[in-house]
């Protein structure tokens, strides 16, 4: 029984990295430019 709640949770936490990875791949996809820019902003300062 334990193996088996140890692979349930294994994958429910492979799952949700999934979804995180993807989902902040969008994001940093579509907002990379600004980022940089405000990286380059905080440098020169």
């Amino acid at each position: 029984m334990q193996f088996i709640q140890y692979g349930v949770v294994i994958l429910g936490l492979g799952v949700v990295a999934a979804v995180l990875f993807a989902f902040e791949r969008q994001i940093s996809g579509k907002h990379r430019r600004r980022l940089r820019n405000i990286s380059r902003e905080k440098s020169q300062r």
